[in-house]
């Protein structure tokens, strides 16, 4: 058994083995000394009936009151697994109207720790649409003075309803006569679902962090939520968790769960499993009908696949390092940042934003005073000066002065402060400086600059990638679900007739922000595909054929060799053929035949009583049971567990004992205490 338990693990994993490194084996050495230590601790803790069940099931089933252990015993841990399983928390009833509206909508709420509902509510007006977080109310049957209102809990942890902006929801649509005849009707099972999610949803984000949903059981008109209040008792404790908090450990199904398997009543069980099937049948989306309509059940070979069609927009970010009101942009971009002492005075218009970059200079005036800017650039740029008394400013396009504030000027009480703005003919030679008629008197108070136009502006794109085309086109392929901005739309091959409330509309970010608003955004698609089946008849020839040739090779002495050959079937180029190779075989180590065990001597105490007399009366010698223990194993050396106290002695050391002798002759005795001794049959024994 062994041996084919290791081939068949050599089929699946030869091709990984194939490629392990030369140092495998001392690695597996290193791990099976370190495995072998790890496990013959554990044996010696978990490897008796008291061990299990002091260390494992008294613990996993105390519910917490008996704390479990690491192996060392140093780490005391809650290991309960017994968990509660949950009660009705919140019940929703819903009633459809003529006109398509719910009304009226009762919710149903247990929060404290009974088994009775302990708040009731009763939406205020007509459901006319459901969103994911809250419910629509328009005047009946239409779609005309609509409001919206949120799901939230008071103070007490009831569900309300309260107005809010219609920005503030999502997943809206509309159930009512305005939008198709009996949406309604048609939809309860995904419109409770919905509004329920919702409450829900509210129940735990306002507060509620205890809460677990733990089922969910949807019916013709109503929906029922079971729950539970978790806590973690290693754990410190919230300052506001309650103080009675047995009276939150929660627990569900029937409260006499023993009638079920009842001798007398065995028709109990019986008759809840059918109901169980006939509702789980009756609901298409349950675990049974879906496994019941699978291909597989249908023993039709189909896949499953789900896609995405979304709408994408993307925001460029751009921006020049020059500037051309006629819209030239053959112009070069010649600057860079880092020329700019700063970017400031950004503004916006019809072509973009625009932002000024404030020059450094690149050296002094003539004879060294102010400050002077030699640049080749193109564009739009302004040159500027504050000129004190005696002094100019120069400034030249390709050696063409083109603007000389104050040189004319040397009575000493005039001052100036303007600018010019230029646009260049393409690249040009701009050189600005600034100058002093009297030995650089009136530098300190004077200064120039001049700064070029960066322009940014986004380049925005928006489009829609359609990843389900391929099996929209395929014939082989049906749609059987669909979701439009959370919105269920198709429903197990089928119209829902639900469809998104209104337009969404999305903010994106570039230099400027940009609003989009379409009918929807995302659309989740699930299509099952009808496929070919598939064959494994060659898988099943290079299994067999890797398995029959390696099928009389003694597992040991490959182990001690290191290594066995094998034969493979497998494709290669396209082609099928046989193929030889190697395999390497870590050394397994040496493994004992048997478990060692020792056979103990127990005195009895033998009390039992009988009509007219009892053990004790004719017994005369003492009584002893023989039991046979598991042999601890001290890195190979082995020690009978026995008690001297209580009168144990050892009859067989630690040894692979074979009592089968004995086990025959006790098990003859047996049968021939078991026969006839009275003769009824005439014959002699």
């Amino acid at each position: 058994m062994r041996k084919i338990a290791v081939f068949l693990m050599a089929v699946f994993f030869l091709p990984f083995l194939a490629l392990a490194s030369d140092n495998a084996a001392q690695q597996f050495s290193s791990a099976q000394s370190t495995g072998e230590s790890a496990g013959n601790y554990a044996v010696q803790r978990l490897g008796s009936k008291s061990g299990l069940k002091s260390r494992i099931f008294t613990p996993a089933t105390s519910g917490g009151q008996v704390q479990m252990h690491s192996l060392n015993g140093q780490n005391p841990f809650n290991g309960s697994i017994a968990s509660p399983g949950g009660k009705k928390i919140l019940e929703i009833l819903i009633h459809p109207t003529p006109t398509g509206d719910l009304s009226p909508v009762y919710v149903y709420e247990n929060t404290g720790d009974g088994n009775n509902y302990n708040y009731s509510y009763v939406v205020p007006f007509e459901v006319s649409g459901i969103c994911a977080n809250g419910l629509i109310h328009c005047n009946p049957g239409t779609w005309d003075y609509c409001k919206y209102y949120m799901w939230t809990t008071d103070s007490s942890g009831f569900l309300k309803l309260i107005e809010r902006p219609s920005t503030d929801f999502g997943g809206c649509y509309c159930i009512n006569n305005s939008c198709g005849s009996n949406l309604a009707s048609n939809n309860l099972s995904i419109i409770l679902k919905d509004i329920g999610g919702g409450a829900v949803a509210a129940m735990m984000k306002n507060g509620n962090y205890r809460l677990r949903v733990t089922g969910v059981e949807v019916n013709s008109v109503d929906i029922i939520y079971y729950g539970q209040i978790t806590k973690d008792t290693s754990a410190p404790q919230p300052s506001n968790y309650p103080a009675d908090t047995a009276q939150y450990e929660w627990q569900s199904g029937s409260t006499n769960p023993s009638t079920y398997y009842d001798a007398t009543n065995g028709g109990y069980l019986y008759s809840a499993a059918g109901s169980v099937e006939s509702s789980e049948e009756s609901n298409p989306n349950s675990m049974y009908s879906l496994i019941e309509t699978s291909g597989a059940a249908q023993k039709n070979p189909i896949e499953q696949h789900t896609c995405y069609i979304k709408r994408i927009v993307n925001i460029d970010k751009k921006q020049s390092d020059h500037y051309s009101p006629e819209g030239d942009d053959t112009c070069p971009e010649v600057f860079d940042t880092s020329i700019c002492n700063s970017m400031s005075d950004c503004y916006y218009d019809e072509t973009g934003v625009h932002c000024r970059c404030n020059l450094k200079a690149t050296g002094g005036g003539n004879g060294g005073c102010g400050q002077s800017f030699d640049y080749r650039f193109c564009g739009k740029f302004t040159t500027g000066a504050y000129i004190y008394d005696d002094s100019c400013a120069v400034l030249q396009i390709d050696g063409v002065t083109v603007w000389k504030p104050m040189c004319y000027w040397s009575d000493g009480i005039n001052t100036f402060n303007g600018s010019t703005t230029r646009t260049t003919n393409g690249v040009q030679h701009i050189f600005a400086q600034y100058t002093n008629f009297g030995g650089c008197n009136g530098y300190p108070q004077s200064y120039l600059y001049i700064y070029i136009y960066r322009k940014r502006w986004d380049e925005v794109s928006s489009y829609i990638d359609d990843q389900c085309q391929a099996y929209e086109n395929d014939s082989n392929c049906t749609l059987k679900d669909e979701w439009v901005d959370s919105v269920q739309t198709w429903s197990n091959y089928a119209s829902t007739g639900l469809v998104p409330a209104g337009q969404v509309c999305k903010t994106f970010n570039g230099w400027q922000p940009h609003t989009f608003c379409y009918n929807w955004w995302e659309k989740k698609r699930i299509y099952v595909c009808k496929t070919q089946g598939y064959n494994f008849d060659k898988a099943k020839q290079r299994a067999n054929t890797i398995v029959n040739s390696t099928k009389d090779v003694d597992v040991m002495s490959a182990s001690t060799l290191g290594s066995t050959s094998y034969q493979d079937y497998r494709e290669d180029n396209g082609s099928w053929g046989y193929h030889s190779g190697s395999l390497t075989v870590p050394f397994a180590g040496s493994q004992n035949g048997c478990m060692f065990v020792c056979k103990v001597k127990v005195p009895e105490e033998d009390t039992q009583a009988y009509a007219n007399t009892n053990t004790s009366q004719y017994r005369s010698t003492n009584s002893y049971v023989f039991d046979y223990r598991k042999c601890a194993d001290n890195n190979g050396s082995y020690s009978c567990p026995y008690d001297t106290s209580k009168g144990e002695t050892v009859v067989t050391d630690c040894q692979c004992i074979n009592e089968f002798a004995e086990a025959a002759t006790i098990m003859n005795t047996l049968e021939n205490a078991g026969k006839d001794i009275i003769c009824s049959s005439g014959t002699k024994h």
